[in-house]
């Protein structure tokens, strides 16, 4: 009992230091059947995750799509309303010119009579004369002018239409391709990931490495939230300018409105005035004075008599005084006139950058046994060491890359077979990774060849943990 008390307080490396050959495997074997149920249910668990994520992630975009659509139906809305506000003034300017044209046709009558019945023909030429240069004045100077702005503010607003369909259309697609390559990601990591741990239980060297597969689903996943913040921030700068430009339309078409009426009220009251000139004539219109002075025509005495009568009648006020010659008005509008103006806005846009001595996080972080800067030696002048960034993933590999962010190894080494140790006689913090030759005739051979790499690390106890990662699962031949 002791003695068993006294085996289970030893630390793994000690346990091993007392164990046969056989002994060894077979606990490595166990250790590996453990880590792979223990790995198996971290997957599960990302699983779930990941499905959880993507339901979220489809209720935001179905959000996003709807208030796409909101504005979109605002726009054309918009759009259809200057539309009919365009026709409804083409219309109104055609009625306009055709009662100016109508009226100005309509000839004068009367021209032979004499005293006030004369009076109130001469008061219904000068309606109808002011009348028809009234209306034709409204017409180009106003009607003309707000049809031209109706137009441009229609065509305007079609423009935003079209910005903002092919925007979002061409995002949306962003958005679909992208998350496709996030799904084709997870799924291949998925896949290589069920295969190592098959190959693991069965005490088998992995094929591929899971952690490559992991570190590109991580690649793609972060490209996928660059676009949901480009899209959701594009989305609500547009979602402004539409707010913008909409209460800039409805002020336009209300300004074209009140110029257009405010117009017509000024042409009606002047209308209106000559109007009520016409009937103060017609009323002062007197039967028996005008049949005495037709009748007094008969001698010059008599005629001179009723116009001298006449005139008087005049001087009293009995008989208005209309002339035939009047001042038009002039109608004066003030367009305004359909423009953009250019919204100044200087957001402060927030960046997450990757600084290069941090490790990695998320699925590649339970993939990984070590990682960290290491130089690799130079292949043609051996003094020279160029800095990379070595990682001994838990499935037994090595892998340098030229940068932590790269996503392809440029060097990878399955260390089933390999040996590792230190390599004093290039340096005191140098370390040797030799990998046995794949040749038919090495393998035949009582002695291997092998293949030596050797890197160089920051300080001997930045050796001694790479040299640790990378033995726990090297050749177990070389750990005597």
């Amino acid at each position: 009992m002791r003695a068993a008390s006294k085996k289970a307080e030893l630390s793994p490396s000690e346990i091993e230091d007392k164990m046969s050959y056989r002994e060894r495997l077979e606990y490595l074997h166990s250790n590996r059947i453990q880590e792979a149920a223990e790995w198996r249910d971290n997957l599960n668990k990302e699983t779930e995750a990941a499905l959880s994520r993507n339901q979220a992630e489809e209720a935001h975009w179905q959000r996003e799509d709807e208030r796409v659509i909101l504005m979109q139906k605002r726009m054309q809305t918009a759009k259809q309303t200057c539309d009919d506000l365009t026709g409804f003034l083409s219309k109104e300017m055609k009625t306009i010119g055709t009662l100016a044209a109508n009226v100005t046709t309509h000839g004068n009558f009367g021209k032979e009579e004499i005293g006030s019945l004369r009076q109130a023909c001469v008061a219904q030429d000068v309606l109808r004369k002011t009348s028809a240069q009234s209306l034709s004045e409204l017409k180009d100077q106003v009607m003309v002018d707000s049809v031209r702005q109706a137009g441009l503010l229609s065509k305007h607003i079609g423009s935003k239409v079209t910005s903002i369909r092919e925007m979002a259309e061409r995002l949306a697609k962003e958005v679909k391709s992208q998350r496709a390559r996030v799904a084709h990601a997870w799924s291949e990591y998925t896949r290589v990931a069920v295969d190592r741990q098959m190959l693991a239980t069965n005490d088998q060297q992995v094929r591929v490495d899971p952690y490559l597969a992991c570190k590109a689903y991580d690649h793609e996943l972060r490209a996928m939230r660059d676009i949901e913040k480009r899209y959701s921030e594009t989305m609500a700068k547009m979602f402004v300018e539409v707010q913008r430009d909409d209460a800039r339309r409805v002020d336009a078409i209300k300004a074209i409105m009140l110029d257009k009426l405010m117009a017509q009220k000024a042409v009606l009251e002047h209308m209106l005035n000559y109007t009520n000139q016409a009937i103060d004539a017609v009323n002062n219109v007197d039967r028996d004075k005008d049949v005495a002075e037709f009748i007094s025509q008969a001698d010059l005495g008599c005629h001179l008599q009723a116009a001298k009568r006449f005139g008087m009648y005049q001087k009293s006020g009995l008989l208005p005084r209309i002339s035939s010659d009047s001042n038009s008005s002039t109608l004066e509008s003030n367009a305004n006139t359909v423009g953009s103006v250019a919204e100044e806005s200087n957001p402060d846009d927030e960046s997450d950058s990757k600084q290069a001595g941090e490790t990695s996080h998320g699925l590649c972080a339970e993939e990984i046994e070590f990682e960290g800067a290491i130089s690799r030696q130079g292949r043609l002048v051996k003094s020279n060491w160029k800095l990379v960034w070595g990682v001994v993933s838990k499935s037994g590999f090595f892998h340098y890359f030229e940068t932590q962010e790269s996503i392809q190894p440029h060097l990878s080494i399955a260390l089933g077979e390999c040996k590792v140790q230190a390599a004093p006689h290039l340096g005191e913090t140098v370390l040797e990774i030799a990998v046995p030759s794949s040749n038919v005739f090495s393998q035949m051979a009582q002695q291997r060849n092998y293949t030596r790499y050797h890197y160089k690390c920051s300080s001997k106890d930045d050796l001694s943990h790479w040299i640790s990662a990378l033995m726990k699962y090297s050749d177990i031949s070389a750990l005597s």
